[in-house]
């Protein structure tokens, strides 16, 4: 055998460990013999005898005992890998990463490679190849044909998901198999014999199993050339037991079946033959193992295995119960892998047609309970329909802990439905979508079926025992889902919040969701306001600063980076975790487009020179990062991932979509330089959902650009096309696209007449709330700026008007059945923050007009409030077209015709509309109905009575949209 040389890991970490092992005689470029091949430290953390874990038992098939030792050692080598994969807090990466290992070796002579997709080996880093690696044991172990494990149902579990090559398209979604030699007829079957046939296993079987157990081997021998010393050896749990000793451990286990089974050739197992003689020789290997005799015992009679007391080795306390308890009726309970891998970017990685492989609820101890920080919040994503597989409904769920070695893990079940009992649990591991130093943000991937009924599900955090457990409904096959929109969810700077009660209207939610559930919650923007980080947070100081110039110049250094990325981070734990918005976020699927609120108050609106200083743009590549990992529950781009991501790093957008549901843009955004994230989904049955990013791309002469357009349109237009069942399209846009025009106002406040009070407010304060501290403009002006009304977007305006709030000319004798032009814009606005005073909802119900976006179309508001809601004063008497109070609305599709609408079928609010509208008979026909017709949508507004009232309660305003007749 060629002499084994000296890892790179392991130079580089001996020399500068003063209380590592000493290495003796070393001499340049010859190397000593490994710390680990010494008999020293060849010790285990467990004494005893491991053939119990290794023998066959009685009555048990061999193919299902391999079975078992396959998923078993996976499971064992998974928990030594996390160790070298978690990512350090001082350097950003994982202990094993591209740079200290950029190349899958087991020592100078050693180096395994990957075939590629044209079956050209090459080498890739042992980073890579170990998630390569993993990927491909799990799709295997995963594959209920090649492992037909009786106890595991085929419920969550797809057919069979092998790893791809290296160059699959998106390489970390699993890739269907084709079928096993099982399913060859029987007359081609008969006369041969295999292991495993008898239990159902196919022909190949004992291949898939020493391959899966020679990748293995190979994981093992690079944790030790390249990784023994770090962080094996530094490991310590503070008993007779270190990290080193129970790699040892799990390593013997792993080598005794191997041997004992022939899994594993004497060429395979060189790079590490050393210490295994060192273990044949002591006897630690077991004799019978050793000579690979497969012996048939009773571990139970002949056999003890000690554990040494308070020393249970990394990953071992299920593998001893697993395995020295006797079988039930000859048959091995084993279970699958719990869905973890690693993807090829280093993160973790659990693919969602993965998810319940796991039938049993573990218990968990105190030790493995994890503190969470914030959560759990609950996302949607996206429902697929397939006529083999039926609907699925797709979302997660999200929490933030301090960093910890247990992995937590979520069990989810349906619960109790016309007096049948509770359905089936399954486990769901978690994604590690981003860590620091203080914090790990993990998701859990869930996959539900949508059933014929609407059903309810049930789900808990197993390692978060004080967090109760929670509830979501995903409607009947047949039916569209029941919508919450709202916005504007938290307080401007300086807002009294005790005098509007606080988040009150979630009270109010919560109880319409307990009467009858939403489905989803749609969050139009401004979900956190983060706008304090000038006020009383890290930009204060840069802020106040009185001459503009300095504050574009201002560096975005290291700690101040550090500063406003703990900021914001905390801002979304506070608000994320205030009551009762929490509680609605454990139980209503959420989704969300952000807004200027959600980075800083106007952010996007301000002149391009002060847009471009590095604290602007410092601090929306932060608020980016935790937009999409509160809001959206995605990983950022790598580069948004470090502390405080600097102004001109720029994110990848080479790589896939996070989710289908993501329409990304092509371009980068010109200050946050990341790429903008719509939404394209399906709301049930009839419904479609489009989210447009608004705010990523956004400056003062553009909402988003052509080329983002394109996209949008085109994925929507090929989506509707392809979907003769979609009735509504309801699009989200961060503000209204039918608005009255202000431009005279605009004008005044970008005219050369504001000059000089610019100027006594610079020198002397004089009206200093009128203009805002950044770039010195009129505060309003940002606001003005934000509408797709505004003069500087009244192209995108144009562009936009096939998505918009219009009507035929009336003269075109069109009713709204029939009228293809016909679209209601639903304001919505704000749930939470303060309403605008009365004098600014009259000012705008003043400026209302029939615009005429062209020749045949027209656009206006409505009149809609026919009376104050509770009997209590909010507008003027001659104001019914807008409303100065807190509010949320309610969609919904309508199931039966001829009735009235009063609060989405809800018998205690009034919905009642007035005849006509803005401009009489030209607008009466196309103003909103309260007849409901099936196949249209319901709307509703919840309109708060009393800012005073902790509860909440609302008063409900209801119309109907009816379905459009070709």
């Amino acid at each position: 055998m060629p002499p084994l040389n000296t890892s790179t890991s392991f130079v580089s970490t001996a020399g500068s460990q003063t209380n590592s092992p000493q290495v003796e005689n070393q001499v340049q470029d010859v190397e000593p013999t490994k710390f680990f091949f010494r008999e020293k430290y060849a010790r285990l953390g467990v004494k005893g005898n491991f053939m119990p874990l290794a023998a066959q038992p009685k009555n048990v098939d061999l193919g299902e005992w391999l079975a078992h030792q396959c998923m078993e050692q996976y499971r064992l080598v998974s928990a030594l890998l996390a160790c070298i994969q978690e990512m350090d807090a001082n350097t950003g990466r994982p202990i094993c990463n591209p740079i200290s290992c950029p190349v899958m070796s087991a020592g100078r002579s050693h180096t395994y490679t990957w075939l590629n997709n044209e079956k050209v080996p090459i080498k890739v880093p042992a980073s890579q190849y170990i998630s390569l690696v993993q990927r491909w044991i799990l799709g295997k172990l995963s594959d209920v044909k090649a492992f037909p494990i009786d106890n595991i149902t085929g419920t969550g579990i797809a057919s069979t998901y092998p790893s791809g090559g290296l160059n699959t398209t998106h390489s970390s979604t699993p890739i269907a198999m084709p079928s096993t030699t099982l399913n060859a007829p029987l007359s081609t079957l008969a006369g041969r014999d295999w292991i495993g046939k008898v239990a159902g296993f196919p022909e190949n079987f004992l291949g898939d199993v020493k391959t899966c157990f020679r990748q293995i081997f190979r994981l093992y021998a690079h944790l030790y050339h390249s990784h023994w010393i770090d962080p094996f050896w530094h490991m310590t749990n503070g008993t007779n037991s270190n990290g080193w000793t129970d790699l040892n451990s799990c390593f013997v286990h792993y080598v005794s079946v191997g041997k004992l089974f022939g899994l594993l050739s004497d060429k395979d197992m060189e790079p590490m033959q050393p210490l295994i003689d060192i273990w044949i020789g002591n006897g630690s290997i077991p004799p019978d193992a050793a000579n690979g005799s497969c012996s048939v015992t009773n571990p139970q009679k002949e056999w003890n295995l000690e554990w040494r007391k308070g020393s249970l080795p990394l990953g071992y306390a299920t593998a001893q119960s697993n395995a020295t308890h006797a079988p039930t009726n000859g048959v091995v309970k084993a279970q699958r892998p719990d869905g973890l891998a690693t993807s090829p970017n280093g993160q973790d990685h659990m693919s969602q047609a993965q998810n319940g492989h796991r039938t049993t609820i573990p218990v968990a101890t105190p030790g493995d309970e994890v503190a969470v920080l914030c959560g759990p919040l609950l996302n949607f994503r996206r429902l697929n329909y397939s006529q083999q597989e039926g609907g699925k409904w797709h979302g997660s769920v999200l929490i933030v802990t301090k960093p910890g070695r247990t992995r937590p893990e979520l069990s989810i079940r349906p619960s109790e439905q016309g007096g049948q009992a509770p359905g089936e649990v399954r486990v769901v591991g978690a994604l590690k979508l981003h860590e620091a130093s203080d914090k790990t943000f993990w998701c859990f991937e869930l996959e539900v079926p949508v059933q014929d009924i609407e059903a309810r599900w049930e789900y808990a955090l197993l390692h978060a025992r004080s967090i109760s457990p929670k509830a979501f409904n995903v409607p009947a096959s047949n039916k569209s889902m029941r919508i919450m929109f709202h916005s504007c969810n938290g307080f401007s700077v300086g807002t009294d919040e005790e005098a509007w009660s606080g988040p009150a209207l979630w009270n109010d939610v919560l109880r319409e969701h307990e009467q009858k559930p939403f489905h989803v919650m749609i969050g139009g923007g401004d979900q956190i306001y983060n706008d304090g980080v000038r006020v009383d947070g890290p930009l204060r100081e840069w802020a106040d600063m009185a001459i503009p110039k300095r504050r574009r110049d201002h560096p975005f250094g290291g700690e101040l980076q550090a500063e406003c990325d703990l900021f914001y981070f905390e801002n979304y734990c506070k608000w994320y975790s205030t009551e009762p918005f929490a509680t609605a976020n454990g139980q209503i699927p959420q989704i969300n487009i952000w807004d200027d609120h959600d980075i800083i108050d106007g952010y996007g609106s301000y002149t391009d020179h002060f847009m471009r200083c590095p604290v602007f743009r410092g601090i929306g590549a932060i608020a980016y990062k935790y937009y999409c990992l509160f809001q959206h529950h995605v990983s950022p781009p790598a580069s948004a991932q470090k502390t405080g991501a600097g102004a001109n790093v720029e994110g990848a957008i080479d790589g896939p979509a996070p989710d289908p549901s993501y329409i990304m843009g092509s371009e980068l955004g010109p200050y946050i330089t990341r790429p903008s994230l719509s939404i394209y989904t399906q709301l049930g049955a009839s419904i479609a959902f489009l989210g447009i990013d608004a705010r990523t791309e956004r400056t003062r002469h553009q909402i988003n650009y052509p080329s983002t357009y394109s996209t949008i349109f085109d994925r929507v237009s090929s989506s509707l096309s392809s979907n003769p069942n979609i009735k509504h399209l309801i699009v989200l846009l961060g503000v209204p696209i039918a608005y009255p025009r202000l431009a005279w106002l605009e004008q005044i406040f970008t005219s050369p007449l504001i000059g000089p009070i610019r100027f006594l407010n610079k020198r002397f304060g004089i009206a200093g709330s009128f203009f805002n501290k950044f770039d010195g403009k009129p505060d309003l002006l940002d606001d003005l700026d934000d509408h797709y009304t505004a003069r500087q977007h009244k192209h995108e305006h144009v562009h936009l008007a096939a998505l918009g709030s219009f009507y035929s000319n009336p003269k075109q004798g069109l009713g709204k059945e029939k009228d293809h032009r016909y679209m209601a814009n639903v304001i919505s606005s704000a749930i939470t923050n303060h309403p605008p005073p009365k004098a600014v909802a009259d000012l705008l119900a003043r400026r209302n007009k029939t615009h005429h976006l062209d020749h045949d179309t027209d656009e206006t508001l409505i009149p809609m409030w026919d009376k104050d809601p509770g009997g209590v004063e909010k507008n003027s008497a001659f104001n019914k077209l807008t409303m100065p109070s807190r509010n949320y609305a309610i969609i919904s599709e309508s199931a039966s015709g001829g009735e009235v609408n009063g609060v989405n079928g809800h018998a205690d609010g009034n919905g009642d509309l007035p005849n006509g509208g803005q401009d009489g008979l030209k607008a009466s026909t196309h103003a909103p109905t309260t007849e409901r017709k099936a196949g249209g949508l319901d709307v509703t507004f919840r309109v708060e009575i009393d800012q005073h009232d902790a509860q909440g309660r609302t008063h409900g305003y209801g119309f109907s949209i009816p379905p459009l007749q070709m």
